[in-house]
């Protein structure tokens, strides 16, 4: 059991790194996903901004997404943005 939540705990640290860092070539959500291939799950988005990326890293409903980010202002504008698209119970 304890080798199954570290390994769990390792991939969302994988993922969650793929996606603040973004791989070379990535230029959408899709193309983030794809790299870091991952077929769903907890996405941990680090640095989310206004969360418009944070929104679509949600492709096709199979991720459940948490943004995170060290500014007030950008928690405010990400929770707007999140709630304007209805995303609210999944973002």
């Amino acid at each position: 059991m304890k080798r199954t939540i570290y390994f769990l705990v390792s991939v969302y640290i994988a993922v969650a790194y793929i996606l603040c860092v973004g791989p070379a070539g990535a230029e959408s959500a899709t193309d983030i996903v794809a790299a870091a291939g991952v077929k769903g799950g907890l996405v941990v988005h680090l640095g989310c901004g206004d969360g418009t990326l944070t929104t679509e890293l949600r492709v096709k409903g199979r991720y459940l997404i948490h943004g995170l980010d060290i500014n007030s202002e950008n928690v405010r504008l990400a929770r707007e943005h999140i709630q304007a698209k209805n995303l609210a119970s999944r973002v």
